[in-house]
């Protein structure tokens, strides 16, 4: 075929050259709307046919230099009242941006699925029927099911020809799309029609579908009853320059937001120093209504009665987050489950997809890719806590390869990726998932790969927990979440912009748990407005980024997701970048915790930086941090005050400001034990006195001199103190005036600081169980089933524990509710949070929560605070676990 030397065939430029000349007459008076639209049509039919017979050619056809054909089309037709036309057009100019991509920057290659024959027929037909048609007037032959009539004065002969010719191509482009529908679609050769996506939506649904020319917006809205469409006339420099200048917004709120990964404890020398994210970016919200003004208000009296909105973006706005959009009725994801395709021909294609899974899930995060900047702090605790939600396993650290990645994906149903991403703006099409490297393996899975698998991955979902993930370049829609998208999968949730850390794993949990009772869409945007409703996540940057592209339906599977104690109660976790958090206490709306600083000499442990930290339960950020020399060994809290003890003495601050009320020293060493009670306050241990102190002033208010050293560990209850010895012995200590009630020598072991409690008139501690107003021992074996926790409740039985030889009883810590006892406890290097029936005893359900012992456990309210040994404070929460009933089986696999 004759072709110009940029490559371009002569026949396709001679229609191109006409085109441009009745655009001239157009502007100067000497030609109608209809005659330019009749050119373009015809040039369009050609540059199609052309493309999908493989002649390769420059991808940019422009008209007199700049406009675009498919805009070109696209406007003249609704400027003259086509707007089926005008849809059809636009939804044929997104399907041939892909394709250019993939047959001009690539290699070309047959589809994965289709009979090369099927495909050699289909091109040797598709020119048949164009040389055909173009020799009769009004004929179009890119799309047969859109061809004209043909003239009455064709002779029969031709007609059957024509006809029969039609007819075959037909059947095998039904074929072809049986075949390898994700091709078809992305191909071009049937899109899908306007009746395709009223069947996709319901009375709730509306479509949004919109398409940028040069200087105007076209709105399409697409609902169970037709098609309507509006326009805005603004240049689309004016629509660039607002999309970025929102996007820069968000940027710059990145980088303010940056240290809010950690708890921000670090950035704190005394008082808060970091400031709190503003919910009300005044900035961001006026670009946010301008866009709205632009995008929705045109067409939102075609919205009144919806609640799911789809969105089908062009161009620009493919980067414009919709759910962040705002009115006077505030932002559209409080009015709306929102998601987007990339064109109405996808959309189908994943709604086809839709099938009921296995449940079978395959989450990877946290890769390990050698330095400490790469890690993500929250992208583990992320994919772990959504694999036990599946009862699977998920892949960190090394694990986290693409090797795994591509072994497993075929016997998935669902992929959560939690990892950096790299986008590239030049070229989309080596844009990356970066993963941990296995030997010559660097890591990388390149959009190219996705769209050049020789197998459909059968795949409900795939997340994309990563930044820019659903990106693509103008019109072209080529991208990760696109990629997946051809690669088999149903749908994918992916990101808009860089993310944050800390933000992104609290909405992926949220996610996945609405994925339990109700479609993508709704769970997404449930996950969204809980951030969008906290303190600390309000700003948009923290959850506009995530979009659920293509299918928004419910997942269906054979097995209910798990019910897993993460699902059921964990809501939010506390950490710090440059040291250790531990030992919880909590009151008055505040979280105290003591800080450690990072140390791996054990040897200079002693003299380790230390601090009490104060966290608010409203805001989950820092509100001030105490710091001292050495170890803080101990602290406890009354009204008003935070007593913390330093072993040789006990100072109280103020839980205010964290500045001192007043300080004083033990009179003995060690002094590990503090307990607050109203307006007193114990002290205790290793020396020979307990102790009993005003609260608020300091001041003895009785001394109790032991005949044997203490260990260290007491508790309280039934109006009295119980204090255990380093030789064996165990005291009952009269709470209000230090009197000794009783003294018991034990036969066996002793009683340090592991979980002891008072219930029903009985002590219960780790060398057994006594009576409070007796000291008697009861007699009852060791090996006796675990009863309830108001009768009696013997820790070593419990889940398989050790027995008491054999385990750390400092690691093990223990908290009654009205229906549930709470044990945290290391085991074999793991450690759990087991929860049982107070009533009976019986385990319900167990929660992994680090790799070291627990430090503590606290309640407030609804809330219970756990130190998980690995530096960091779980916040769980009682009523969801009530709430969800019980799970009856083993520890979640590892």
């Amino acid at each position: 075929m004759p072709s110009d030397r940029d490559g371009m065939p002569s026949a396709l430029r001679g229609l191109l050259e006409e085109c441009e000349a009745e655009l001239r007459r157009h502007d100067i008076g000497g030609a109608s709307l209809g005659q330019v639209y009749a050119k373009v049509r015809v040039a369009l039919d050609e540059l199609e046919q052309l493309r999908l017979d493989g002649v390769r050619f420059a991808p940019q056809v422009r008209l007199l230099g700049r406009d675009d054909p498919y805009e070109c089309a696209v406007w003249l037709a609704y400027a003259l009242g086509h707007s089926h036309d005008a849809f059809d057009l636009a939804e044929r100019g997104r399907a041939r941006g892909l394709l250019d991509r993939i047959m001009n920057k690539r290699p070309i290659r047959a589809p994965r699925l289709a009979d090369p024959g099927l495909m050699a027929r289909d091109a040797d037909l598709r020119r048949r029927v164009r040389e055909l048609t173009h020799s009769h007037p009004g004929g179009t032959a890119a799309d047969p099911s859109r061809l004209a009539p043909l003239p009455e004065d064709v002779g029969t002969d031709t007609t059957d020809t024509l006809l029969s010719a039609r007819a075959e191509l037909l059947a095998i482009q039904l074929a072809i799309r049986d075949q390898d529908p994700a091709f078809s679609a992305l191909r071009g050769v049937t899109p899908a029609s306007l009746e395709d996506l009223r069947r996709l939506i319901d009375a709730r649904t509306a479509l949004l579908v919109y398409y940028v020319c040069a200087n105007r917006l076209i709105i399409f809205v697409v609902t169970r009853a037709g098609l309507v469409s509006a326009h805005v006339d603004v240049a689309r420099p004016e629509l660039v320059g607002l999309v970025a200048q929102y996007r820069r917004c968000v940027a710059t709120s990145a980088q303010r937001f940056r240290g809010l990964a950690m708890s921000t404890i670090e950035h704190l020398p005394y008082l808060p120093g970091a400031p709190s994210p503003p919910g009300n970016d005044v900035e961001l919200n006026t670009l946010g209504r301008t866009l709205y003004d632009l995008l929705v208000r045109p067409v939102e009296i075609h919205l009144r009665g919806k609640t799911r909105l789809g969105v089908i973006p062009h161009a620009e706005l493919q980067r414009v987050p919709f759910q962040a959009l705002r009115s006077d009725a505030g932002y559209l994801i409080e009015r709306f489950a929102v998601w987007y395709a990339p064109s109405a021909s996808l959309l189908d294609l994943c709604h086809q997809r839709q099938r009921k899974t296995s449940g079978r899930l395959l989450a990877i995060g946290n890769p390990d890719l050698g330095t400490q900047d790469s890690k993500l702090a929250y992208a583990a605790e992320e994919v772990e806590a959504i694999a036990a939600l599946f009862d699977t396993r998920a892949l960190t650290g090394k694990e986290a390869t693409l090797r795994a990645l591509r072994e497993r994906w075929q016997d998935a149903d669902m992929i959560h990726l939690a990892c950096h991403a790299e986008w590239d703006e030049q070229q989309p099409e080596f844009s990356a998932l970066v993963l941990a490297a296995d030997g010559d393996d660097p890591g990388r899975l390149e959009v190219h790969e996705l769209f050049a698998l020789d197998v459909d991955l059968p795949l409900s979902h795939v997340t994309l927990s990563a930044c820019q993930t659903s990106l693509t370049s103008g019109s072209d829609l080529t991208g990760l979440a696109t990629g997946f998208l051809y690669a088999g999968s149903a749908s994918v949730v992916a990101s808009l912009w860089p993310v944050n850390d800390l933000s992104t794993s609290e909405l992926m949990c949220e996610f996945y748990r609405g994925l339990m009772n109700s479609d993508r869409a709704c769970a997404l945007q449930a996950a969204q407005l809980k951030l969008l409703r906290s303190v600390e996540h309000a700003h948009p940057y923290f959850w506009a980024a995530f979009n659920v592209i293509g299918s928004s339906l419910a997942i269906t599977s054979d097995r209910p997701l798990a019910i897993s104690a993460f699902n059921l109660l964990h809501r939010w976790t506390s950490r710090s970048g440059t040291g250790v958090l531990c030992h919880p206490a909590s009151g008055d709306d505040m979280l105290y915790t003591t800080w450690y600083a990072h140390s791996e000499d054990k040897a200079t442990q002693p003299a380790r930086a230390s601090a009490i930290c104060a966290i608010s339960l409203r805001t989950r950020r820092a509100a001030w941090k105490r710091p001292f020399t050495g170890w803080v060994r101990a602290h406890c809290f009354t009204a008003g005050l935070v007593h913390v003890s330093r072993g040789d003495a006990v100072v109280a601050l103020r839980t205010s400001d964290g500045h001192t009320a007043w300080q004083r020293p033990t009179g003995t060493p060690f002094a590990v034990s503090l307990l607050c009670n109203a307006e007193l306050m114990y002290v205790g241990g290793k020396g020979h006195t307990v102790c009993a102190w005003n609260a608020i002033h300091g001041d003895t208010v009785w001394e109790h001199r032991l005949d044997r050293p203490g260990s260290g560990g007491f508790v309280l209850g039934a109006g009295r103190i119980f204090v255990g010895s380093n030789d064996h012995r165990l005291y009952a200590i009269d709470a209000a005036d230090g009197r000794l009630c009783w003294a018991r020598d034990l036969e066996w072991g002793t009683w340090t600081q592991g979980p002891s409690w008072v219930a029903a008139g009985k002590l219960h501690t780790e060398v057994g169980v006594f009576d409070v107003d007796t000291g008697d021992r009861d007699q009852r074996p060791l090996t006796s089933p675990v009863v309830a926790a108001g009768d009696r409740l013997l820790l070593e039985n419990l889940a398989g524990l050790p027995r008491g030889g054999e385990l750390d009883w400092d690691d093990v810590h223990l908290l009654l509710t009205a229906d549930l006892v709470l044990v945290s406890r290391s085991h074999d290097r793991r450690c759990w949070l087991n929860l049982f029936e107070r009533s009976g005893g019986a385990l319900l359900r167990s929660y992994r929560l680090g790799t070291r012992g627990t430090t503590g456990m606290s309640r407030n309210g609804d809330l219970v605070f756990v130190g998980d040994g690995d530096g960091a404070i779980q916040v769980f929460s009682v009523s969801r676990l009530t709430a969800g009933g019980g799970w009856h089986g083993s520890e979640p696999a590892l």
